[in-house]
């Protein structure tokens, strides 16, 4: 389709595939009303066996609703987990990948482990904190970590969502990375 406009998508194209992924038919409609599952075809044209149909309407039953469609693309941060896995099973059956969402669950799992890496970082900054020094100094080496951790959060995601990484391997890459500098640094301070 176009674009949903209302209760309607415009410029409407299905295609019906058998089992072996051949071409069964298609259907192109100007309008399609598709606020239940069963959808209203409007100025429909049917495309099969080198044949073409024409119909004012028809009704088309659909596994998908507006409200249904309009979720498939909601902001994921928002979902909860059990809305996530709903979300899936509606991703396999457009056959969209399902690996957008297979690693967003796996950043909401290790989440609790990433917010206890910032919290020794913020830990150990304190450990080394020196009195002799300013503090505008440590303030801003304080956020300045926080920042390179953000951006390399940030890299990290976008080469995931590019294809190039694994969801798995950018979101334990940066969880291995906060692991070393948490490890150096407790080496260090029990050497003081």
């Amino acid at each position: 389709a176009d674009k949903i406009k209302e209760n309607h998508l415009l410029n409407v194209t299905i295609s019906k595939f058998d089992k072996n992924f051949k071409l069964i038919h298609s259907l192109q409609a100007e309008k399609a009303d598709i606020k239940k599952n069963k959808w209203l075809l409007k100025n429909l044209v049917i495309y099969s066996n080198n044949q073409k149909n024409r119909f004012d309407e028809v009704e088309f039953n659909s596994n998908f609703n507006l409200d249904k469609l309009l979720s498939l693309f909601n902001n994921l941060s928002a979902l909860s987990l059990f809305e996530i896995e709903k979300l899936k099973n509606d991703y396999r059956l457009l056959g969209y990948s399902t690996d957008l969402l297979d690693g967003f669950k796996l950043k909401i799992y290790t989440y609790p482990i990433y917010l206890t890496f910032m919290l020794l970082i913020g830990s150990i900054l304190m450990l080394n904190f020196n009195p002799k020094r300013p503090k505008f100094l440590q303030f801003i080496y304080g956020i300045l970590i926080s920042v390179m951790i953000y951006y390399l959060n940030y890299f990290i995601t976008n080469i995931a969502e590019t294809r190039n990484f694994s969801y798995f391997i950018s979101t334990l890459s940066l969880q291995i990375f906060l692991f070393l500098i948490i490890l150096s640094n407790l080496i260090k301070i029990n050497e003081k």
